[in-house]
């Protein structure tokens, strides 16, 4: 084998194991952020199931209340038909009192 072919061989082998170098290095740069995002996706489902979680309590939270406030109104409107009796009432007392109130008439004793 001549100098020339020797340093041929040898720089073919340099590039050969610099490339399988590079290409193991980024395989390796790969399977580790594949891990990560494995890891990053697994919080977030993890993170979205409990906002899930969360919500589901909110929402029945907010029914008990949508029920409560239901009674509420219920129990004002019937406040509201009573107090309107009473001023029906009061009003039909004012007017007797006004008729008792009134002078008799000029000829009547």
């Amino acid at each position: 084998m001549t100098n020339d072919t020797k340093w041929i061989v040898g720089t073919g082998i340099a590039v050969i194991t610099a490339v399988v170098a590079s290409a193991v290095a980024v395989i390796a740069v790969v399977v580790t952020l594949s891990g990560d995002i494995r890891a990053d996706i697994r919080d977030i489902r993890a993170d979205l199931r409990a906002m899930t979680a969360r919500m589901e309590d909110l929402d029945t939270r907010l029914r008990a209340v949508e029920v409560a406030l239901g009674r509420v109104e219920q129990r004002l409107d019937r406040v509201e038909q009573r107090l309107d009796r009473v001023e029906q009432r009061l009003d039909r007392v004012e007017q007797r009192l006004d008729t008792l109130e009134r002078p008799p008439p000029a000829g009547e004793p």
